[in-house]
């Protein structure tokens, strides 16, 4: 599994058109979330754009959420352990789905961040 920090929604109005698409990829949305989510050229791993909601709690640990992923949570001491861990869980979640032939739940409109949330994007190849 590989997990990466992605620009934002607004951070890629920015970027050229193609840029996170894999040329000659099928394009299925059913497997991501918003986007260009694909077969990873080359292999036969998916790769899944999740939008993870941070917020640091008053002890400093930093809980998250999969915004467009119902039900995968997690946290961790820094941001970066919080993101790899969200994107641990998420791609554990992913791969039970689809080792159960099942329809992975993605929320294409997931709520707005609330006060206080920080908000990521990361990309999870399974």
């Amino acid at each position: 599994m590989e997990i990466e920090t992605i620009p934002s929604r607004a951070q890629r109005s920015e970027l050229p058109q193609d840029f996170g698409t894999v040329p000659g990829a099928p394009q299925d949305q059913s497997c991501g979330s918003w986007s260009e989510a694909g077969w990873a050229f080359g292999t036969s791993r998916r790769t899944f754009e999740i939008i993870v909601r941070l917020t640091e709690e008053e002890d400093g640990v930093f809980s998250c959420h999969a915004a467009n992923l119902p039900g995968v949570v997690s946290q961790g001491r820094t941001l970066e352990e919080a993101i790899d861990r969200i994107g641990e869980a998420a791609a554990a979640v992913i791969a039970e789905y689809r080792d159960q032939k099942q329809v992975v739940p993605w929320d294409s409109n997931p709520a707005s961040a609330e006060a206080g949330e920080t908000t990521r994007w990361i990309v999870v190849h399974v």
